[in-house]
């Protein structure tokens, strides 16, 4: 039996607090492996709205995921000098026909959007919360 103390520590067993200590790991674990399934499919999301002339605006999409103490956090974010002016364009020829000058695709091919990275948690949030949910019910 394991009693919490007014200090907030555990007392107890040595066997039982390390079965606790083992689930909690084992918790986390799971929380943060629901976590980067998540951070994965959000990536692959952004990657299918993001406009392609060269792909290398695609290519340099990435995913960070940091953690402290209290909580998990991550993002995905492009290092690609102009994600930027694109991701924040107007998209006034999205669905239009307009070629390229490099003739590499139109500007804004069927696929790729403004806002690409937001678009990714904003229109699939549902999914991801549930990818993570998933994972936590193990």
């Amino acid at each position: 039996m394991a009693i919490i103390g007014v200090s907030g520590r555990l007392h107890g067993s040595p066997a039982v607090l390390r079965a606790l200590n083992k689930a909690i790991k084992e918790i986390e674990g799971d929380l943060s492996d629901g976590f980067d399934r998540a951070l994965a499919y959000a990536r692959r999301k952004a990657i299918q709205k993001t406009p392609k002339e060269y792909g290398d605006l695609r290519k340099s999409i990435k995913v960070d995921k940091s953690k402290s103490t209290r909580q998990l956090t991550g993002r995905v974010y492009s290092t690609y000098p102009t994600a930027p002016l694109v991701h924040e364009a107007k998209g006034l020829w999205v669905g239009k026909q307009i070629r390229r000058r490099s003739m590499k695709g139109n500007y804004w091919d069927p696929s790729g959007e403004p806002k690409f990275l937001e678009k990714a948690f904003t229109e699939n949030h549902k999914y991801i919360l549930l990818l993570i949910s998933k994972r936590a019910k193990r």
